[in-house]
């Protein structure tokens, strides 16, 4: 297995957002690959264009509901934003066996291999979103109209 991910085919599970697995017949057999889904793609693209004009994830889940663009024949959810916009498939790489099954802990993340496939969304986008984590970000602070107790 971990000379199939050094080759860049894939492994297993769920294929990142904005990719679907495709059987590939080779000389060893069949292989997966992950290929770019178009709708989906597109998605991650709109998700990412939103992000980056400064929408929170939450408001910028709120617009994708409110078009009616799902995720997976899901609603989309703050979380679920923030997981395309920090996941490494979308920008070509992905880690492999990050999970031990013996002890089910967390190996290190020296296993993260490139795979052979178009991310789905620019690398650029990806790097303009990690340089400034919702985290980061200032907002002003609260300011109280009342003293406490004279709301109504």
């Amino acid at each position: 297995m971990a000379e199939n991910a050094r080759q860049g085919y894939f492994n297993g599970s769920r294929p990142p957002f904005g990719f679907r697995v495709e059987k590939i017949a080779t000389s060893a057999g069949p292989k997966n690959k992950l290929v770019i889904e178009p709708a989906e793609a597109e998605l991650v693209r709109e998700v990412f264009r939103q992000y980056l004009a400064g929408s929170g994830a939450k408001s910028t889940a709120r617009n994708m509901n409110q078009r009616g663009l799902l995720y997976r024949k899901h609603l989309w959810t703050r979380d679920l934003v923030l997981r395309v916009i920090s996941d490494p498939g979308v920008i070509g790489t992905y880690n492999w066996g990050r999970l031990d099954s013996r002890g089910k802990c967390i190996r290190p993340g020296d296993r993260e291999k490139e795979a052979c496939h178009r991310p789905s969304n620019g690398a650029e986008a990806r790097e303009q979103v990690t340089a400034c984590p919702p985290s980061s970000r200032t907002w002003p602070p609260r300011t109280r109209d009342a003293p406490l107790g004279a709301g109504c």
